[in-house]
């Protein structure tokens, strides 16, 4: 049994919030990874209006996926570690269509379909929302705001340095966001509103209510509230089944590693700057569950085994690979 599949549902809410951005290219990487995690069919039932169809998968998802992790360098900048811990989520889901992915899970593979169609590395990371008093929630930022992805990373250390010492406040996320409210997207994949744009937002207040309409399927409160940060893909999140709110996201996930900077060049030829730059710019965007067994395009570069451990066997991608050049 699967889940509805929201993603193609909302296929066209996706394509107005992205209609914005200028770059056409931009647009249709989002529509294209959207689609690429539509074909997995995940199961988000840790979401309120799915938990009918809980089957637990997870437990044995996350297990694989744990083991995997080992090979990420805990002292990598996070937006490495982002890189391949997107890389052994989506291989895994790829091996197994059509079982549960919590919040953390479907921003990963989305995260990674980004950057394999082409999305700059500049311009994307994984962000976690921890509302207050109630389970964090991680989702994909597409920005071309050089101010907020450094003010991101400014207030993330690579190291966890304990609870509420991560992020920015909801007030200064909303702040910045207004600064490039034109080349501004969040993408969340496992949420009912799978893209929130700001282009028609007139001042921060307007784009904070937006943001709070936003975060309401994680339980998030209008006027409470929120600090943002980037997302820690290593750490205890993993073995975190809360059943409430996007669950199992477990804070921005206590990496244990350096300082901050995030920055990582997972770029060959593209672009180089000291951030993560993975290829040129190409996008694309839409919702919940997904089409065929096993999602198609090109991303891994392994195959048909029904594990991890041919991953383990292989490594993950290096950043200077010519995939990486190309986008992967």
């Amino acid at each position: 049994m699967t889940t509805p599949d929201s993603i193609a549902l909302n296929r066209h809410e996706v394509d107005a919030v992205l209609s914005h951005l200028r770059d056409d290219d931009v647009q249709n990487a989002i529509l294209g990874a959207y689609a690429e995690v539509s074909r997995m069919k995940l199961m988000r039932t840790n979401r309120p209006d799915l938990r009918p169809y809980r089957d637990y998968s997870i437990l044995k998802n996350r297990d694989a996926i744990r083991v995997a992790l080992e090979q990420v360098p805990p002292d990598a900048s996070l937006f490495e570690q982002q890189r391949l811990a997107a890389f052994v989520t989506t291989s895994h889901y790829r091996l197994n269509p059509g079982t549960e992915a919590f919040c953390q899970e479907n921003a990963e593979i989305l995260f990674h379909f980004l950057i394999e169609g082409g999305v700059h590395g500049d311009c994307v990371r994984m962000i976690t929302v921890q509302p207050k008093h109630r389970s964090p929630h991680a989702l994909v930022l597409y920005t071309e705001s050089v101010e907020l992805i450094d003010a991101l990373e400014l207030s993330t250390p690579i190291d966890f340095e304990g609870p509420g010492t991560d992020g920015i406040t909801g007030t200064n996320f909303a702040g910045l966001i207004m600064g490039a409210q034109d080349t501004t997207v969040l993408l969340d994949p496992w949420s009912r509103v799978k893209a929130v744009g700001f282009a028609m937002t007139k001042d921060p207040m307007e784009t904070r209510r937006v943001l709070d309409a936003a975060f309401a399927d994680i339980g998030h409160r209008q006027g409470e509230p929120y600090t943002v940060s980037l997302t820690r893909p290593l750490g205890p999140r993993r073995s975190s089944l809360s059943s409430r709110g996007s669950m199992g996201s477990m804070s921005s996930g206590g990496s244990l590693s350096r300082t901050s900077s995030s920055r990582g060049s997972s770029g060959g030829s593209a672009k180089k700057s000291n951030r993560g730059s993975t290829s040129d710019s190409t996008l694309g965007s839409s919702s919940e569950s997904g089409a065929s067994g096993s999602a198609g395009g090109s991303s891994s570069g392994y195959g048909a085994s029904n594990s991890l451990e041919s991953l383990n066997a292989v490594g993950l991608p290096s950043a200077d690979s010519n995939e990486i050049a190309d986008g992967a």
